[in-house]
Order: structure tokens, then sequence, then C-alpha cells
């Protein structure tokens, strides 16, 4: 495994761009188009990509604002099982995202108490088509992707203790 990393850091405020190259051992994955449906160990993956990343304080102490973006390309390159699921013209591995982001803000309420507000997202997953239909038996689409937020009030120190206790809406 590779990775090479640029940083810029003023402060509070960063910039990161890293270039990765991964080669995954029993790559696990989903698959609940063969019988029997669940978890299948696929064999080893090659992933590929970059990733960028930010943080910048819009109000000094109080507010800040951070996102990140990893563009991945990831190959099946040694099957260890006969049903697979990989895409027979490109390789590409199904049900990895080649697009993930996100877009969040935390928000510093006292020094002990943060908001959280966070957007994740996906695009572009080759998936294979159900297999249940036997004009679709074989084939492969691309989902377009989603999105989702979660928020979280985080209380830290409660009653002067090591604790921290954090509250958390996820997938909204």
């Amino acid at each position: 495994d590779h990775d090479v990393q640029l940083r810029w850091e003023e402060g509070r405020n960063n910039f990161t761009i890293t270039g990765f190259y991964m080669n995954i051992s029993n790559y696990i994955s989903f698959d609940a188009n063969n019988n029997p449906q669940g978890y299948k160990n696929l064999g080893d993956v090659t992933s590929k990509g970059v990733e960028l990343e930010g943080r910048y304080e819009l109000v000094s102490g109080r507010l800040a604002g951070y996102g990140n973006y990893s563009f991945a390309r990831a190959t099946l390159d040694n099957s260890r099982n006969p049903d697979a699921i990989s895409d027979p013209v490109s390789g590409q591995t199904l049900n990895y995202p080649a697009h993930i982001w996100n877009l969040g803000m935390d928000w510093f309420l006292t020094r002990s108490n943060t908001i959280n507000m966070n957007v994740n997202g996906w695009e572009h997953m080759r998936v294979e088509l159900p297999t249940t239909e036997s004009m679709y038996a074989g084939q492969t689409a691309t989902l377009s992707g989603e999105a989702y937020v979660d928020i979280s009030y985080r209380a830290m120190s409660v009653f002067h203790s090591p604790f921290d206790v954090t509250f958390t809406i996820a997938n909204i």
C-alpha cells in the first residue's frame, strides 16, 4: 500500500490532497444476487485514487466548516469466488462507489458543548442487476448515488468528570 500526501496548514485551517494505491487481500462485499445471499470473499482488489480534504474556521473559535471528496477505482485482481461480483467488461469491482464526499460544520456553543451537522454522500456505484429476472442475468448497471445528513450534540466533561456524552441523529 502506498500514498503520497501534500498538506497546507495555517492556524486551525488546513487543506490536504492525497493520492493512494492499495492492495486489499480477501475483499469482502455483500452479494444479494446469488444463492446463498450474503457477504462473500471476492479475492484480491486493487484500489487507487485521490482524496481532497479541507477545514476552514469561519468564525474564530465558534464555527468551522469542513469537507472531503474521494475518487477511487477498484478492480478485482485475483478472484477466489467463481461468482465474484465484478463488471465483466471493465473488471471494476461492484458495490464500491467511485465518488464519496461529505460536507459539515462544527458549531462551538461553549468550550464544552458542540453541535455538528454533516452531509455525506456517494455517486456512481456499479451493481449487478437482479438475477431473479432472466433478462437481467449477468448484466450490470450504475446507481447514481445518495446523500444523507447526520446531526450530533456533544457535551464534554459532563458533571466536571472525564466523561463526554454525544447524542446523534443519523441518516436523516
